[in-house]
């Protein structure tokens, strides 16, 4: 045996872990409090034969029991020489095992400890053991600590906190909590920190307090509880009640033991983070603690002196809590803070010794941080000495120092900003340039962070010239948010906008594929609103264009202003329509569709102001017209036919855009507020009021008591005109699926005729939600198609007509028929037929609603509106407020799903209208669900199988078992039918060798999502289906498995609503 004695910190408590025949095993011995396993992929490839007997020494094994069977056992595992000799053998050994516990009467506990080892091991081999659980709660029940040390190992491996029998392993651990035996309680402590759950958290909270809170109980039992209590109030923060609890933890700071200080400060800070207000009496004890092992260091035990400086974890997690509250009111005790951080920042030495410089720098930063976090109250010497300080961090040779030193130094500058203390942070401005060439780019992002909050009005062309500068050199991994942050400067202190006009165009020229959209959409918005700037802007744009190479988002900024405003430089020598159209041409059959799609549009312009250019133009609108892109085919067709519809309407179609509004939020300001909203410390830092704090009873940053610092801002419309995805749709995509604000751009393929069509009206994704967008809700939503609320109060209001109850079931016939076909009728009644033509790719979909009116009169004040839904980017031309008698009037929507969605979630149409003078109003749901976003994905059956298996988990499936299904035949020429309505319908694929008959389906596809991952590439959810069919009690068992519970959930509905 190899016995390797590690000691860890297992949520703060330190472990023993034994290495057996290459496998890791805990040894809950008294030392010991947390139980770990190790599941490794293969075993080394040494022989276990050559070890002898008595190398296994297992915890609830004494040194002559030898475990002879265990041994053996390991040892026939490690010379199976394949995954099917592996496999027999363990089936073998666990039938054995299933016979023996099935008379555990005559099991001794010898036996009992053995056989619940051998489950252990083949647990930790990735075999699934769903059986053994009495035996194991019998050994913890037991009253030998041997056996008591195997059952917990097992509890916390081998069963899973929903576990029915999970209710007798609370009462044996509540047993062992409440006993007078130090053994036993760090036992029950251990298992209930690994377990954790919401059963036990509700249960056992109370005791695990009263642990903690008892001074009769032993220091290093009373410091595992504290770590165990911070373990289930970060599983369940609502089992505490925090005015009860603060007096405790502050009698609790009065312990002189400074092992369990430091495991009650951790719990501490959890709880200040989450209510501060109630954890405020805690100030005083704190500063109490803090200035004892600042002021007065030889008074520390020696066992708690770390290369001489005295406790340094606790210094630090004395500092951290006190960065969450103001300077103390009484005088006493902030006389006594100043005195302890000033000791901290003028005697804290550079060392030779790697650990204890490590140690002192550790506690220096969390002191400058207290004074950071004080904001303006704090101390003005304090602040000096901080300064100085960080001033020298920032040229030493250290990176880690460099990158503290420049973090800290950025708060200062977000500190002084508008206060008058910017000159302290000014002054190291080319100490800070210099960090911009560093080679570690961690320290080059915390460069770049710093030069930005120290840019103002009177060095801003400095700053923004030194930035363009060093882009020109700068590696990829930096190079677009240097654009970003040097766009946003350029706007923000602009004092002649055409410096920022040649900024932009610059910043396009030196690194244009690092230009997200929003920043050359920026550009045409301040040019469209500022009329003095256009001439300028044009001419510009068209200087840039001459050249032979150019990038494409130089090409999208000339395209878009010259056909606005390209009629201001007409009439300068070689600035003519005609020039001006052959400069972009020149550049046309080299760029994406979305580049196409709006160069077509300004060939359009420009034909209708220059008739001479038409020659140029129709010939690109005529080769266009067959396109497979649908966008470009559309436009060419429209812009082809718009010459022969007359004057008037070719200018109103194709007139100026107007002015972008001034109260809008600037999409740049917003992208960069997300980016840094999601990389703000966890303490919260961020620009206080005076005092450093906005709200003593919340924490900082706005955060409010759950922790939640989001905010929302105005949604920013697409400029019109623009289509294609670009860079995500805009703003949203550093923010995987939508976490932040909310503000993403709805930048989906647009109709070509925005003006004449109307506004758009774009919905964005939710910004309420965690990774892959949704809390999941395990998958228990109603697959009801129709949301019938809705409908049955369309008619409520006095003199509105809505639709009438015996329609639902109609209405809910169509849905389902809509989510497999192409096309078809949503809604007919004596008035007004509503028809859908619909088309998906990847996370991209395009719809055409018709409405026909059967009437012989007019429907007037028509409207039709698409609610706005969480997962969503949508884009919608408004029909026409008039339907002609007889007529059909058409709406086009363009939408891109951001993140996953329930069945249930599909979004609703409201349509009203008039006729003959009485008002209606309908609510329908559109035939837009999970699986209209989904991509079939081939797979073989071994495949298959590995990933079904990897996939295991209730948070990951979804499983219904239907009994007769309504709409289901089971005739073979049905099931045929049946199984390619869910292939084709619901865009998935079979799995290849698997289906052995008809009666079951495997089948595989992806959610396509618009949101992009950190790796720049757009998130797809895999899902897994399993369809069977027993036609004997005419049952069907649909399971559905996704690393994202939600589009497991959806996916089942979705069949489920097929069927029933």
């Amino acid at each position: 045996m190899i016995q390797w004695l590690c000691h860890r910190l297992v949520c703060g408590v330190p472990c023993t872990v034994f290495l057996v025949f290459g496998h890791a095993f805990l040894s809950l011995r008294p030392s010991s409090h947390v139980c770990i396993s190790f599941r490794p992929l293969r075993p080394p490839p040494y022989q276990a034969s050559q070890l002898g007997m008595n190398a296994l020494n297992l915890p609830g094994f004494s040194s002559g029991d030898q475990a002879r069977g265990l041994l053996n056992f390991i040892t026939d595992i490690r010379n199976c020489t394949s995954r099917e000799a592996e496999q027999m053998r363990i089936d073998k050994e666990l039938a054995n095992i299933r016979h023996k516990f099935s008379s555990p009467a005559t099991l001794s506990p010898y036996q009992r400890k053995k056989y619940v080892w051998k489950l252990v091991y083949i647990f930790t081999l990735g075999y699934e053991v769903d059986f053994g659980h009495m035996e194991i709660i019998a050994l913890i029940s037991s009253g030998k600590f041997s056996e008591k040390s195997v059952g917990y190992v097992a509890v916390s491996l081998l069963m899973k906190a929903d576990n029915e029998m999970m209710t007798l392993v609370v009462n044996s651990v509540r047993n062992d909590l409440l006993s007078h035996n130090n053994y036993f309680q760090a036992l029950a402590l251990a298992s209930i920190a690994n377990i954790g759950g919401a059963e036990f958290a509700e249960a056992l909270t109370p005791d695990v307090q009263r642990v903690l809170t008892s001074r009769d109980t032993d220091s290093v039992v009373r410091k595992k509880a504290a770590l165990c209590l911070l373990k289930l109030f970060r599983t369940n923060p609502d089992n505490i009640t925090h005015p009860e609890w603060a007096p405790q933890m502050a009698r609790l700071l009065e312990e002189r033991h400074l092992g369990l200080l430091l495991s009650a400060m951790s719990l501490l800070i959890a709880l200040a983070s989450k209510v501060p207000r109630d954890y405020e009496i805690c100030v005083p004890y704190v500063i109490a603690l803090l200035s004892r092992l600042v002021l007065t260091p030889r008074a520390v035990m020696d066992d708690y002196l770390y290369y001489n400086t005295p406790s340094p974890w606790l210094q630090v997690k004395f500092l951290k809590y006190l960065q969450l509250y103001p300077p103390p009111e009484d005088s006493v005790q902030a006389e006594r803070l100043t005195d302890s951080l000033r000791k901290i920042l003028t005697h804290t030495a550079v060392s030779d010794t790697v650990n204890k410089s490590n140690a002192d720098h550790a506690i220096l930063f969390e002191a400058v941080n207290v004074v950071l976090s004080q904001g303006q109250a704090a101390h003005a010497g304090l602040k000096a000495q901080a300064l100085t300080l960080l001033g020298r961090f920032i040229s030493v040779k250290e990176p880690n120092i460099r990158y503290l030193g420049l973090e800290a130094l950025g708060r200062f500058a977000q500190l002084a900003e508008g206060r008058g203390g910017e000159e302290g942070v000014k002054k190291h401005m080319s100490t800070v340039f210099v960090s911009l060439k560093d080679a570690d780019i961690s320290v080059r992002r915390q460069a770049l962070d710093l030069v930005f909050a120290m840019c103002d009005a009177s060095n801003a062309r400095d700053i923004v010239g030194e930035l363009t500068t060093n882009l020109a050199t700068a590696d990829a991994g930096i190079r677009e948010e240097m654009v970003l942050k040097i766009a946003v400067l350029a706007e923000r202190y602009a004092t002649d906008l055409r410096w920022y006009v040649d900024t932009v165009l610059q910043l396009i020229h030196l690194a244009g594929d690092y230009v997200a959209d929003d920043v050359w959409h920026r550009i045409i918005q301040i040019v469209t609103g500022h009329k003095d700037l256009q001439a300028y802007a044009a001419e510009n744009c068209f200087r840039a264009l001459e050249a032979r190479n150019v990038h494409e988002a130089a090409v999208l900024v000339g395209g878009y202003v010259l056909g606005e405003f390209g009629y201001l430089i007409a009439e300068q020598p070689g600035r003519g329509g005609e020039v001006q159209v052959r400069v972009l041409q020149k550049h046309f059959a080299g760029t994406t569709p979305r580049t196409k799609a709006l160069l077509l549009s300004t060939y359009a312009k420009l034909e209708n102001l220059y008739p001479e250019v038409r020659p140029l133009v129709l010939p690109t609108f005529e080769k266009y017209t067959p396109s497979t892109e649908l966008e470009l085919q559309q436009r060419a067709c429209e812009y082809a036919s718009l010459v022969s519809q007359g004057d008037d309407i070719l200018d109103g179609v194709l007139q100026e855009m107007p002015a972008w509004p001034e109260d809008k939020e600037s999409a740049l300001e917003a992208r960069l507020r997300k980016k840094q909203e999601a990389s703000e410390d966890r303490t919260g830092f961020q620009k206080s009021g005076e005092g450093g704090m906005e709200d003593n009873g919340a924490t900082r940053g706005g955060r409010n008591e759950g922790g939640s610092s989001r905010k929302t801002g105005p949604m920013r419309p697409t400029a019109a005109g623009f289509s294609g995805k670009g860079n995500g749709g805009g703003g949203g995509v550093e923010d995987l699926l939508n976490l932040g604000s909310g503000e993403a751009v709805n930048a989906g393929p647009t109709a070509a005729l925005t003006t004449a069509m109307g506004k758009a009206s774009i919905s964005p994704a939710s910004a309420e939600d965690d990774l892959l967008g949704i809390t999941d809700s395990g998958g228990d939503t109603a697959a009801s198609g129709i949301r019938t609320s809705g409908v049955s109060n369309a008619g409520t209001e006095a003199g509105v007509h809505g639709i009438p109850e015996e329609m639902r079931p109609r209405l809910e016939t169509a849905f389902k028929a809509l989510i497999t076909t192409v096309s078809g009728v949503l809604f007919e009644n004596d008035k007004l037929q509503v028809g859908i033509k619909h088309d998906y790719r990847g996370s991209q979909g395009k719809m055409v609603l018709f409405y026909g009116n059967k009437t012989s009169e007019a429907l007037t004040d028509f409207a039709a509106s698409v609610t706005k839904t969480f997962y969503l980017q949508m884009e919608s031309q408004d029909p026409p407020k008039i339907v002609a008698a007889g007529e059909q009037a058409k709406q086009s929507l363009s939408m891109e799903v951001m993140k996953p969605f329930d069945y249930s979630d599909a979004p609703e149409l409201l349509l009203s209208y008039t006729f003959q003078g009485q008002k209606h109003l309908y609510e329908l749901t559109l035939p837009i669900v999970p699986t209209s976003f989904f991509e079939p994905v081939t797979l073989a059956a071994p495949d298959y199988m590995a990933r079904w298996r990897s996939l295991e988990g209730q948070s990951r499936e979804r499983q219904e078992i239907l009994q007769q299904p309504a709409n289901f035949s089971y005739d073979s020429s049905a099931l045929v039918a049946f199984r390619l309505k869910i292939l084709d319908g619901l865009h998935l694929a079979q799995a290849q060798g698997l289906d052995q008959n008809d009666l079951s389906l495997s089948a595989v596809g992806s959610l396509r999502t618009g949101t992009a991952g950190p790796d720049g590439g757009k998130i797809s959810v895999g899902a897994l289906l399993r369809i069977e069919v027993n036609a004997q009690v005419r049952a069907m068992r649909i399971t559905a498995r996704a690393v994202h519970g939600t589009v497991a959930a959806a996916l089942v509905n979705t069949i489920k609503a097929l069927v029933t």
